[in-house]
């Protein structure tokens, strides 16, 4: 896939600023390239917000980022940062995801295409057909979200060697790991496109979801993403304490009843025989000490509710 011009690069409709060219892709709604040239030259490095329509951080760091980009206050050093603005519809209606729709986050396996008839495909189906060309040409990712419960910002890294080490970069006290084991970010996810092709990604879960520092979090780690890319220029700002976290099982929801013993906090630590929760007959407690990650309690029945994590012991 390459992009797709209305014109040659010398009379297509752009704003160059600074030597920065900044132009919607005329094909795909909501999806923008910031590049050094009218040529648009690798590597592409994509980021990513939205795909949750009720997760406004990653939003705002895409809109940031381009107003400084149009502004000729973005010092973009080579290549082409593509922004995409996952799922708009939802976005629109500050919803997951749309009524009657999908995750979107869970459909980049494209299982649907072979399982459902066109006719049924809801808005989210469509977008991710509309986002596969890009997604799946991109040279790198960083995929920006923010959580229900109030928690602490952290990394979500894959199993590519470079990921770890861009996680630590994003300079945040939290960096997680071993998701692809719990089928967290294997197949469905649309991390999981870049994986496959041994590029490397990141994911941030910023904070709760309509807190003002979620969103400075949300601009400050794309443009470290995208420093220790070596796209733009800037120092990055290292984390001496990183905490290395890995997640180790995902308690799904047991039954419609089932509440958390008290409102959880993301990477609160849950001391051995802490009980989690019941539903009046069942009650589920940690058998060892673990950290709690994206607590949500007001899942349906059967979807992740919590995760649990360990500290990895020297790094």
């Amino acid at each position: 896939w390459q992009p797709r011009w209305p014109g040659s690069p010398r009379t297509a409709k752009m704003r160059p600023l600074s030597s920065v060219v900044v132009q919607p892709d005329p094909v795909i709604p909501a999806v923008v390239r910031v590049s050094t040239s009218p040529n648009f030259p690798r590597p592409w490095v994509a980021v990513v917000g939205g795909l949750h329509g009720n997760e406004p951080c990653g939003l705002r760091a895409i809109e940031r980022i381009r107003d400084e980009a149009e502004r000729g206050a973005f010092p973009l050093k080579r290549g082409t940062v593509v922004l995409v603005h996952g799922n708009p519809e939802a976005t629109r209606h500050n919803l997951r995801f749309t009524v009657g729709g999908a995750d979107l986050n869970r459909l980049f396996d494209f299982e649907f295409e072979s399982r459902l008839r066109r006719e049924q495909w809801s808005y989210e189906h469509e977008r991710a057909i509309a986002l596969r060309p890009v997604f799946e040409s991109v040279d790198a990712a960083i995929d920006i979200h923010s959580a229900t419960e109030p928690t602490p910002a952290f990394v979500i890294t894959t199993s590519i060697p470079q990921s770890p080490e861009l996680g630590r970069a994003i300079g945040l006290r939290h960096v997680t790991r071993g998701w692809e084991d719990l089928n967290i970010l294997s197949g469905k996810v649309f991390l999981a496109l870049l994986t496959k092709r041994g590029k490397p990604s990141i994911a941030v879960e910023c904070g709760q979801h309509e807190q003002a520092e979620a969103k400075q979090t949300a601009y400050k780690a794309a443009t470290r993403f995208l420093i220790a890319q070596d796209l733009l220029e800037g120092d990055l700002v290292t984390q001496t304490e990183v905490q290395v976290l890995d997640v180790i099982r995902a308690l799904r929801k047991p039954s419609p009843d089932f509440r958390f013993t008290h409102p959880f906090k993301g990477l609160e630590l849950l001391t051995k025989g802490t009980e989690i929760g019941s539903d009046g007959d069942i009650a589920v407690s940690v058998s060892e000490d673990r950290y709690a990650l994206l607590p949500n309690d007001r899942v349906p029945v059967g979807i992740d509710m919590l995760y649990l994590a360990k500290p990895v012991a020297g790094i």
